[in-house]
């Protein structure tokens, strides 16, 4: 139903990559489309979707993020890429 690779192939251009210099690598791209829509979808404020990421398995799962095992984007991340 939803366009993935058309919606990524989109923004990809746009989207931040890891520079040679260093520093903290890019969520990947899929994965911040969908925290996106969902933030869209429930109509989340940018701390209430970190909130929800933290708190709901299913949004986690929807999302590609395995809290184990892998860092959550904050409010400030969510921020950035809806800005984009």
């Amino acid at each position: 139903v939803v366009p993935w690779k058309a919606l990524i192939d989109l923004i990809e251009p746009y989207y931040p990559k890891t520079s040679s210099k260093g520093g903290r690598p890019a969520y990947p791209l899929a994965t911040m489309l969908r925290i996106h829509l969902m933030q869209q979808w429930y109509s989340l404020s940018d701390p209430a979707m970190e909130d929800a990421l933290i708190e709901v398995p299913t949004m986690r799962r929807f999302a590609g993020i395995d809290m184990v095992s892998e860092r959550i984007p904050d409010e400030t991340t969510i921020l950035a890429f809806r800005h984009l």
